[in-house]
C-alpha cells in the first residue's frame, strides 16, 4: 500500500502519485520546493507492498485534494549518499550507509528518504 498523507491507496506507481501531487499544486498556484522525496516506512521483501509516503516538497500550505494532505517531514542529522544508475541497483548505496553508520555506532532515527534528482529514465 503506498502511503499519501495517512491515507491508505491501492498500490499507485510513485510516478503517478507525483503527477497527482504536482498537478494539484500548479493548480492550486503553489510553487514546488525542491525534487520528490519518498519516506520508506517499511523495507520489506522485494515483492511484498510497501508503506511509503510520497512527497512533492510545496513552497507553502494550500488546500489538499482528496487523499492527499500537506505536512512537515521532521529534520535532523542525517546519513547521505549519492546513487547514479537505475533504482534496481541501489542497495550497494544503502549498505555503504549501514556500513558507515556502523562504524561510527550511529543507529537510525527514522525511516529512510530518497530524493530524486532525475526520473527514472
Amino acid at each position: 500500500m503506498a502511503r499519501i498523507g495517512g491515507t491508505r491507496r491501492k498500490a499507485p506507481t510513485i510516478g503517478q502519485t507525483l503527477g497527482e501531487a504536482y498537478g494539484h499544486l500548479g493548480r492550486a498556484g503553489i510553487a514546488p520546493a525542491g525534487p520528490p522525496v519518498v519516506v520508506f516506512h517499511d523495507r520489506l521483501a522485494e515483492g511484498e507492498r510497501w508503506d511509503i509516503e510520497i512527497c512533492a516538497p510545496a513552497s507553502r500550505v494550500g488546500t489538499p485534494p482528496s487523499g492527499f494532505q500537506f505536512r512537515e517531514l521532521p529534520g535532523g542529522r542525517v546519513v547521505t549518499t549519492m546513487h547514479r544508475g537505475p533504482y534496481e541497483a541501489m542497495e550497494p548505496a544503502y549498505r555503504a550507509m549501514t556500513e558507515w553508520m556502523g562504524e561510527h555506532d550511529y543507529e537510525p532515527a527514522g525511516a529512510p528518504r530518497e530524493i530524486y534528482l532525475t526520473g527514472p529514465n
